[in-house]
């Protein structure tokens, strides 16, 4: 038969125990203050690049006028956003950066098997293979543009703006990069790619407008305008 009788913990274990508490505590509260901060920054961004009061124009989404305050609205109707600035978090794995915005919680615990599902589900969009839990900020700059893309991508994403995608990137891993944008527009994705690369634009565009001191100044099929003409 086994019998106890009331006892107290031993000081000096507990003593032991409380930087190991400590230093789990602080680690939970960091990558907790990162996610509000990086949310917090992408809020601020999207308010002030999304800001609906236009000076002139309208915005139209299937024919109907459409006003978007912050990257969440847009992304809500199907409308996602891939700036050249890359908003990745290099410290956080792949997984953490794919499903910041998206992993839900339950008393502040999230639930990695599901978010690693989702993260899995993102990169299958396009055919990408990376280790889930490696640092994004150790794959290089092409692979992280295409984990930027795989985040902005939901199964209802209908158009897709990139801004500047290849200005960091080489000649193999733009023609990468092409690709990827070739297989989306093929599954009903519009793209607008925003570039200054002009052989860029004959490589990979269907229509060209162009903008010249934040005016339109013509739009038209790439086998219409000369490069010439574009210039």
């Amino acid at each position: 038969m086994l019998a106890g009788r009331a006892f107290k913990p031993h000081i000096l274990g507990m003593l032991k125990l409380t930087p190991i508490l400590l230093a789990v505590l602080y680690a939970l509260a960091m990558y907790h203050f990162s996610v509000w901060r990086t949310k917090r920054e992408l809020d601020a961004k999207s308010t002030e690049l999304a800001d609906p009061r236009l000076d002139a124009g309208d915005i139209t989404l299937d024919g109907k006028p459409v006003s978007f305050a912050t990257t969440g609205e847009a992304q809500e109707a199907g409308v996602s956003t891939v700036y050249q600035e890359v908003n990745l978090i290099p410290a956080m794995s792949v997984t953490q950066n794919l499903t910041l915005q998206k992993t839900g919680n339950r008393f502040g615990v999230i639930s990695w098997r599901k978010a690693r599902q989702l993260a899995l589900t993102k990169l299958e969009r396009l055919d990408l293979d990376v280790d889930l839990d490696r640092a994004v900020g150790s794959y290089s700059v092409a692979i992280q543009q295409l984990v930027a893309i795989a985040r902005a991508l939901d199964e209802d994403t209908r158009v897709l703006v990139l801004d500047e995608p290849t200005a960091s990137l080489d000649a193999e891993e733009t023609a990468a990069l092409f690709e990827v944008m070739r297989s989306l527009r093929d599954k009903g994705i519009a793209i607008v790619f925003i570039t200054h690369f002009l052989d860029q634009v004959y490589e990979v565009s269907d229509r060209i407008t162009v903008l010249r001191n934040g005016c339109k100044v013509g739009t038209g099929h790439v086998g219409d305008i000369s490069r010439q003409e574009l210039i």
